[in-house]
């Protein structure tokens, strides 16, 4: 499967109560035909980039027109 390449976007946490992060990574997904927004910490960020590294061939490929267009 080839997909598109997306943003992830850096949030300031507008409510952020005590504990909480100062800012997230904001993403805006896509499931089938639910659009949903995910918001990730920084460790969570690393966590992933981490696995996908070391889980290569499970990663998705860009598709023709994300080479051309991203």
């Amino acid at each position: 499967m080839k997909a598109r390449i997306g943003n992830l976007v850096k949030k300031k946490n507008e409510g952020r109560k005590h504990n909480e992060n100062g800012y997230y990574y904001s993403v805006i997904l896509k499931d089938g035909s639910r659009v949903s927004n995910f918001l990730f910490t920084e460790a969570e960020i690393h966590s992933a980039y981490d696995r996908a590294v070391r889980n290569a061939e499970d990663c998705l490929e860009r598709s023709f027109t994300s080479l051309i267009l991203d």
